[in-house]
């Protein structure tokens, strides 16, 4: 059983949860920053902080680059899933480090269905220690947390890097990307496209390209050959079908920009 040492202050409005919790763990590297400052580098609005990735780049830029490194979730996930964030948030406590999860629905006796972020500061198998920015610290499963991250669709988790599970990280990384793939395509194998509705369309899908693009950057998977114009129309296609001309538009925009950096 370990807790790591760290500041736990609740969110201070109710679209800080990501600030908050990310808050938390810089607390835990030596580096205390009001909310107000960690929302402005993390781009929160007030419909929140809008990726997992986010979090990372901010970790990242206050207690050295690839410190943290962040997962994307299937909605499915295994055991192997549940084992490996166990792991990850051991080491990651152990090495004085806080490990902050996305997730949506129901968690512990409280319930996110719009989405929150948390901070885990502590490990006791096969539980861990929520710091809960909206409800305070508490005890739950790793499993639950583990399928708490993957319910919500495209969220996930960060941890600290440093002597994480080595052999793993280039096929994870490919799951992840794949899944961002998924994601720009809405492959019908995986069920209904990830265009489909949601609240704030606009913002949850310019974020999707966003981060599916950085996911298989970090992967260093290449869509081959890529014709980005022919792939952003294929995206618009299916943006359009769901969203609407101007929004589909938008996407595309984004895509292609993404993609030719």
């Amino acid at each position: 059983m370990a807790i790591v040492e760290h500041a736990y202050q609740k969110q201070t409005t109710g679209y800080y949860c990501g600030p908050a919790s990310t808050r938390v763990a810089l607390s835990a590297g030596g580096v205390l920053l009001s909310q107000d400052q960690i929302a402005k580098e993390l781009g929160t609005t007030t419909e929140g902080t809008a990726s997992i990735h986010d979090v990372t780049r901010v970790l990242d830029a206050h207690l050295g680059a690839g410190a943290y490194a962040d997962v994307i979730l299937p909605t499915t996930i295994s055991q192997q899933d549940v084992d490996t964030l166990f792991a990850r948030v051991k080491s990651t406590v152990d090495d004085g480090g806080v490990v902050v999860v996305n997730g949506a629905g129901p968690l512990g006796a409280y319930s996110y269905p719009g989405g929150h972020y948390v901070a885990v500061t502590g490990y006791d198998a096969p539980r861990v220690f929520v710091s809960d920015v909206a409800a305070g610290e508490y005890w739950v499963t790793v499993s639950a947390v583990a399928h708490w991250a993957a319910a919500g669709g495209f969220r996930g988790y960060a941890y600290k890097e440093d002597g994480m599970l080595k052999d793993e990280q280039l096929p994870r990384a490919q799951r992840d990307a794949a899944t961002a793939l998924d994601d720009l395509y809405g492959q019908e194998m995986h069920g209904a496209s990830n265009f489909d509705g949601g609240h704030s369309y606009r913002t949850d899908q310019l974020n999707r390209i966003d981060a599916g693009v950085a996911a298989l950057a970090k992967a260093g998977v290449q869509p081959a050959p890529v014709d980005i114009d022919a792939l952003a129309d294929k995206v618009a296609e299916k943006a359009a079908a769901k969203l609407g001309d101007s929004i589909a538009e938008q996407v595309a925009a984004k895509l292609a920009a993404r993609l030719a950096e």
